[in-house]
């Protein structure tokens, strides 16, 4: 079953990945990067899903379908 995951935090306290409708972090880590490539895999060998990454400023700066979940909406091009 696909889950959605949220990365968030900052450089200070680090950054971490909640599953959707999770309290505490399924991930934890000094940079954003590492955060998310550990996600990634675990969502690829789960079942996909949508991987959306907040800002320091509280808004969503970006989102990524991660397969096998199809994307309702894919880029063009």
């Amino acid at each position: 079953m696909a889950k959605n995951y949220y990365v968030s935090g900052n450089r200070k306290d680090g950054y971490r990945a909640v599953s959707e409708n999770a309290q505490r972090a399924s991930f934890t880590g000094k940079t954003q990067a590492e955060v998310i490539n550990q996600t990634r895999n675990t969502m690829r060998h789960n079942g996909g899903g949508e991987l959306r990454i907040q800002g320091t400023n509280g808004h969503f700066r970006a989102a990524d379908t991660v397969p096998p979940k199809k994307d309702p909406f894919p880029p063009r091009g």
